[in-house]
């Protein structure tokens, strides 16, 4: 016992503590997570903050603005959805963060339901996922998260469609989120 108690410090030590406390996945979580990757067309590249990721996009189906020092809002041009990509310099631990980002939408939709929470390997950058449902000026929307913490910060990638929309183009907007890219 005390051999295990020494090599932690010493992978804490080697590691760094918050990323350790950051970054666990529990153990029977790590064969359930699903793997992501950008879309082949996803050649265009604009980075995120002064973090150590970006996302790739195709300009000619997407245009993004900068909202402020923090934000990257973006809508596809001939589809209707629509999200931002948020940089947050506060460290959430992951198995905490879709419960973070649920009752923050709460607090603004008290209907939201949350639904297909799971860990996720987008292009080698282990994160969560999840969907939220919230009723929005009497509309039903869909709003897929995909969460990243750890030492630089938390990123988030937030695209949000009507639910009957949503439902239809599942599949693009998944793509679409799955082009943020942590660089080595």
């Amino acid at each position: 016992m005390r051999h295990i108690a020494i090599c932690f410090v010493i992978f804490i030590a080697i590691t760094g503590c918050k990323s350790v406390e950051y970054n666990f996945v529990p153990y029977e979580e790590l064969s359930r997570i699903e793997s992501k990757t950008k879309a082949d067309d996803a050649l265009d590249r604009i980075e995120i903050g002064d973090t150590n990721y970006a996302f790739y996009f195709n300009s000619n189906d997407c245009h993004f603005y900068e909202d402020d020092d923090n934000t990257l809002s973006f809508y596809m041009k001939d589809t209707d959805f629509y999200g931002m990509i948020i940089y947050e310099r506060s460290q959430v631990p992951i198995g905490k963060i879709t419960d973070l980002v649920y009752r923050s939408m709460k607090k603004g939709f008290p209907d939201s339901t949350m639904e297909d929470e799971k860990y996720v390997n987008v292009n080698g950058a282990i994160g969560k996922s999840c969907v939220i449902n919230s009723t929005i000026e009497g509309m039903k929307w869909k709003i897929l998260f995909y969460l990243f913490t750890g030492r630089e910060g938390t990123v988030q990638v937030r695209v949000a469609a009507r639910e009957d929309i949503f439902n239809r183009e599942r599949v693009d907007i998944e793509k679409f989120a799955s082009g943020i890219v942590k660089n080595s």
